[in-house]
């Protein structure tokens, strides 16, 4: 004769059967507080990148704001024939250099290539554009007032 349900557990002993009754739901809640305590850590991760990244979208958003200004500057200077801006363009192209390496200094160490390939390519590439600034400048024509710059 087949055991059934109420027979099958009746050939244990009574200590036996308390403890598997107690470590069912122990199995349980240990397997639950696993899954809630790995998806807590991923949401924390997830967290602690975001907040990397909106610190990265600050500097670089100076970055490219000191840029505007710098070639603001510059058309205003080439537009008045070296009347306007000369002094405040050696000042914008300090403030410039000074940007460019605080998100140079941060790309450093932080791993782009994590979040996204595309992202990465496009910093990839504006910066190398960048690093032509200094190549540029060169070209820029110069006032007496800038050869110091």
């Amino acid at each position: 004769m087949p055991k059934t349900a109420s027979s099958f557990g009746a050939s244990f002993k009574i200590r036996t059967r308390i403890a598997v009754l107690i470590l069912v739901p122990v199995l349980g809640f240990l397997v639950f507080s696993s899954i809630t305590v790995s998806e807590r850590m991923n949401v924390a991760a997830n967290i602690k990148q975001t907040l990397m990244l909106v610190e990265f979208n600050s500097k670089m958003s100076a970055y490219v704001h000191s840029l505007q200004r710098e070639a603001g500057a510059s058309a205003a200077f080439v537009t008045s024939g070296g009347k306007e801006m000369a002094g405040e363009l050696s000042t914008l192209r300090q403030e410039t250099d000074k940007t460019h390496k605080v998100v140079t200094d941060m790309l450093a160490h932080f791993d782009i290539r994590a979040l996204s390939n595309e992202l990465n390519d496009v910093l990839t590439d504006g910066l190398a554009k960048a690093s032509q600034l200094d190549t540029i400048r060169e070209k820029f024509p110069r006032s007496p007032s800038l050869r110091a710059i």
